[in-house]
């Protein structure tokens, strides 16, 4: 990526949207950070679904704030080592490929991430059907006093 050392912000945005068309690296980069922003988006629905259908009402809220707090929690620390990682990988890669490398290193805790919803792909249906039985039992059980 060609751009000027301490241009100004309307330049610099110049030169990056130019080096779009001229530099097919900038664009394939470019479209995998839009292929990638499409399948995050698509996980935060899908995942708030699963926990709504495979909980029962009393505990959602537990659930979904402990996700949340785990999801909030591992963005700040990955984000953060990220930072560090690329600081440290300045002295032996140039950059902006150790920033590239450090973004990559921590890819692989998605690899954890994809066996739990492998996981949970194969347990979500019976656990589904549990918790609707489970609250049609409920609705039809006589109420007390």
């Amino acid at each position: 990526l060609a751009v000027t050392e301490g241009g100004s912000t309307g330049q610099l945005a110049g030169e990056v949207l130019r080096s779009l068309v001229t530099n097919p690296f900038v664009a394939l980069a470019f479209g995998a950070s839009i292929i990638a922003i499409v399948l995050t988006s698509a996980d935060s629905p899908n995942w708030f679904a699963l926990i709504a259908d495979v909980n029962l009402p009393e505990h959602r809220g537990t659930v979904f704030g402990l996700g949340n707090l785990s999801n909030g929690v591992g963005r700040s620390i990955g984000n953060g080592l990220t930072g560090l990682a690329s600081a440290t990988l300045i002295t032996t890669i140039a950059a902006p490929l150790n920033y590239a490398v450090a973004l990559a290193l921590f890819q692989a805790f998605f690899i954890p991430t994809g066996y739990c919803y492998w996981k949970a792909a194969h347990t979500a249906p019976s656990d589904i059907d549990d918790v609707r039985q489970t609250l049609s039992a409920r609705a039809g059980a006589p109420r007390s006093s």
